[in-house]
């Protein structure tokens, strides 16, 4: 179900119906007319709502640890990657970051694309097609 919400959610940015203040609600009702067919289940507005901010939560998190020094991404496994000392540094402040140890992202592109512009800051700031580690312009 995340995937096919991420792909609606994408279709919806490149339909042009996010703001910055986020999605219209006409993108709202596309997005859970797709997800209800292509599921086979019955969600409402407030399902998408939900788990839509569960998956921001996620995309800052991730960036947080990306714009942190001494962390990378490893785009052949699809995870955040750094030293064991850099991880245990970060997690003793930070603890909320252990559960991003290790953990699998396989959409991270399409976060970035859905969510990327929202948190755009400072000369070094990301946007939804640039990579917050090496800078390089993704399709």
């Amino acid at each position: 179900m995340d995937n096919s919400l991420v792909d609606a959610l994408v279709e919806q940015v490149n339909l042009g119906l996010k703001s910055d203040n986020g999605f219209k609600p006409e993108a709202y009702k596309a997005t859970i007319k797709e997800i209800n067919e292509t599921c086979g289940i019955l969600l409402e507005n407030h399902h998408i709502s939900n788990r839509l901010r569960t998956l921001k939560r996620l995309y800052i998190s991730i960036k947080d640890l990306l714009n942190a020094s001494g962390f990378g991404w490893d785009s052949d496994r699809k995870m955040v990657v750094a030293t064991d000392d850099v991880w245990a540094g970060y997690i003793a402040s930070h603890p909320y970051a252990e559960r991003m140890r290790g953990k699998h992202i396989d959409r991270w592109d399409d976060l970035t694309f859905i969510f990327g512009n929202e948190y755009a800051q400072g000369s070094f700031a990301s946007t939804a097609y640039s990579s917050p580690i090496s800078g390089k312009w993704h399709n």
